[in-house]
């Protein structure tokens, strides 16, 4: 808490005001301001190393470990989605109702998964200051959700998804913001992408999860010459090792497949805290 002495001055700023007093009583005002206004301490010298460990290992993480990246992966995305499409943007609005979604207006080429049976849906999308510019004109693949789901959930491999519905309409969202668009320049850029959402979809919305088919077909993702189908695949890697409850992280810090970043990871951070030992 701290204390701060005011001494109150008053100007005369017009002739007509008579002087100000100059008695005894004039005092200084003890002001004591709340602790929360306190400047907050200087970190220790413990602290910055490990603040300073902590920023080397998310720099070598996926995407660096960017909070806006967690929960928007393609495997995030597939367990949310209701229908995805291969289509183009006819129209962006903002919404009437509120400056920060969008309506985008998108014209349905191809069904991936799920079932959209018109020609033009209309889908709404939060939007964020940080989000890229979207442009009608725009084709790519569109991740759709019916559910309004809390994206930092899917990560875990336990997450709950439902069955796949044969039709899919009514309110629509992107629910992935600008990361559920995926915007395809070429038929091998499409089909590489469209290679990764069948996988992705075998993998976690089929009758069972099994966790050794779907780390196998991570490793193969992290091979991937296209950046998001790689560092999303890494992503998912990471969120899947960290969630997973039999997991043999041995087996991750022996497997070549794995890269260094997620490695460290694992050796300095997540086995250490498993095992009840201090992280540095």
């Amino acid at each position: 808490m701290k204390k701060v002495l005011l001494t109150v001055v008053l100007l005369s700023y017009s002739p007509s005001l008579p002087a100000q007093s100059t008695s005894a009583d004039d005092q200084d005002v003890m002001v004591v301001m709340p602790s929360e206004l306190d400047s907050p301490p200087s970190p220790t010298v413990e602290q910055r190393k490990h603040n300073a460990f902590m920023r080397k290992i998310r720099a070598n993480l996926p995407y660096k470990d960017d909070l806006s990246k967690i929960g928007t992966s393609l495997g995030c995305l597939c367990k949310i989605s209701d229908a995805i499409i291969v289509g183009k943007i006819a129209q962006i609005e903002v919404s009437d109702s509120d400056k920060f979604t969008r309506n985008v207006t998108i014209i349905v080429e191809t069904n991936v998964s799920g079932r959209v049976y018109e020609s033009t849906i209309l889908a709404k999308v939060a939007w964020d200051l940080g989000f890229r510019q979207l442009n009608g004109g725009e084709r790519g693949i569109f991740f759709l959700s019916e559910r309004v789901v809390y994206l930092f959930d899917t990560r875990e491999w336990s997450f709950d998804t439902v069955p796949v519905p044969d039709n899919v309409h009514g309110n629509l969202h992107l629910l992935g913001g600008d990361r559920s668009i995926i915007v395809v320049s070429s038929a091998e850029e499409e089909k590489a992408y469209l290679d990764a959402v069948f996988g992705y979809m075998r993998c976690l919305r089929g009758k069972t999860k099994d966790f050794e088919k779907y780390y196998q077909f991570l490793c193969g993702q992290m091979k991937s010459s296209y950046f998001r189908i790689k560092e999303d695949a890494r992503r998912d890697m990471l969120d899947l090792i960290k969630s997973y409850p039999n997991i043999d992280l041995d087996r991750v810090l022996k497997d070549d497949n794995i890269d260094n970043g997620i490695k460290d990871y694992v050796r300095l951070i997540l086995k250490p805290w498993k095992e009840n030992k201090k992280v540095p």
